[in-house]
């Protein structure tokens, strides 16, 4: 990716400054709060079916979308990221979590599709897994894995935290409300957490100069160390051309 394209290895002098595991603990952060809205239908199942008045398969169905929207869509963030970085559609699938959230709140069927399988799924979650678990694969060259695992946890950490949050403000407000909650506050986190993943390099030691030719760009300092011509042989004397014996 072009905005870690520099970050390849912990042992350089700058990788202190670089601070790949804070870019780690951000991803997982991102992972963790994009990935708790589907756990809302699983939690909501039987007050979404009667408040919308149709089957249980309706608000599964938004949740299978996600689902299957996140993994359509990782195929294209993924040619994104690799082209701009992983910044750019993470912040462009935190805005789309938010949003869609809040769509998928409005109560009727065609918000909840809206919502969950094109906002939430094809170009929310897509924008955010993919690209993170490229991004952290690229920062990392030593203890890759462990990088990769502690990325790829936030799926499991939000099966374990959001479930009995989503139960105590569907309980307290209904689901609506508390889909809609959880809208403003992806809306509010992750956007910060994104601009996290910038790229930024530690000062470096200019290049000494080459044969008087100061660091500059590589072909025209190649040119200019080529047009130096060789130092000329001695000659026997000014009416020999041969170098003396």
């Amino acid at each position: 990716m072009r905005d870690q394209a520099l970050l390849t290895d912990l042992d350089r002098p700058d990788a202190a400054a670089l601070s790949p595991w804070r870019v780690a603990v951000a991803s997982l952060l991102l992972i963790f709060i994009g990935w708790g809205a589907p756990y809302l239908v699983a939690v909501a199942l039987k007050p979404m079916a009667a408040d919308l008045g149709a089957e249980r398969s309706v608000p599964s169905l938004a949740s299978a979308l996600a689902y299957f929207g996140s993994g359509i869509g990782g195929i294209f963030m993924g040619w994104w990221a690799d082209r701009g970085g992983a910044l750019w559609p993470a912040l462009f699938g935190s805005l789309m979590i938010g949003l869609g959230a809040m769509v998928a709140s409005g109560g009727s069927e065609w918000q909840l599709y809206l919502g969950y399988g094109l906002m939430i799924g094809l170009l929310g979650n897509a924008g955010i897994f993919a690209p993170l678990m490229a991004n952290t694969s690229r920062l990392f060259t030593r203890q890759r894995g462990t990088a990769l695992a502690l990325v790829a946890s936030g799926q499991q950490i939000a099966g374990a935290v959001w479930p009995p949050v989503f139960r105590y403000g569907v309980d307290a407000a209904g689901w609506r409300a508390a889909l809609f909650l959880y809208g403003v506050f992806a809306l509010v986190m992750m956007p910060p957490l994104c601009l996290m993943l910038r790229r930024r390099l530690a000062a470096q030691t200019p290049e000494p100069p080459v044969l008087g030719v100061p660091h500059g760009a590589t072909s025209s300092r190649c040119a200019a160390i080529s047009a130096i011509p060789p130092p000329a042989a001695p000659k026997c004397c000014r009416f020999c051309s041969s170098p003396p014996s």
